[in-house]
């Protein structure tokens, strides 16, 4: 059994090999390769990280406005986190919308 870094150097080899892309290359082209013909792939967790973090940067891109620090919220107060689950959930501050009901 190869290691990884055994295994990442076969692949570059077979890039090589292949002839299928110019030759320096970045490792980038090469990725980019490797993942077109299913020689390497993602951990689905590596890919589940990499979205929940996405999520969590959008979600509180959008609970402050432009300009404002980071630990600000969108009406002017911190903005809350809560652990669920050992996971860190934006708590928007509750404010009444103008329907009478409130809105988190």
């Amino acid at each position: 059994m190869s290691t990884y870094g055994q295994q990442l150097r076969d692949i570059v080899h077979d890039y090589i090999e292949s002839g299928d892309g110019p030759w320096p290359a970045t490792a980038r082209q090469i990725a980019a390769w490797a993942i077109r013909k299913k020689k390497w792939e993602p951990h689905s967790e590596k890919v589940i990280g990499q979205c929940a973090d996405d999520i969590a940067r959008a979600m509180l891109a959008h609970a402050r406005p432009p300009g404002a620090p980071q630990w600000m919220g969108r009406r002017g107060r911190p903005v809350r986190f809560r652990l669920f689950g050992g996971q860190p959930v934006l708590a928007a501050p509750q404010t009444q919308n103008p329907s009478g009901g409130v809105m988190r």
